[in-house]
């Protein structure tokens, strides 16, 4: 079955920048859909890295965006 359904003009314009040829709008809809509904569990080391990030943050052993840009000479 086919529905039609109304959607803003900016939005119909990202799902075209989205579409691969030969995709319709449900297509694009439906990738994106599955994409934000699926789980991905972290792996291990990734477990370790977050409960790292975690703990540098509890102990207050962070650096501020702005200063690791200056470092980096980005800004």
């Amino acid at each position: 079955m086919v529905e039609s359904i109304s959607i803003p003009s900016d939005i119909k314009n990202r799902l075209d920048q989205l579409m691969l040829p030969g995709e319709t709008y449900g297509d694009v809809i439906e990738k994106l859909l599955s994409e934000l509904t699926e789980e991905d569990d972290l792996s291990p080391e990734e477990e370790d890295m977050v409960s790292e990030g975690l703990d540098a943050i509890k102990a207050k052993n962070t650096i501020l965006h702005e200063q690791v840009m200056k470092e980096l000479g980005i800004r």
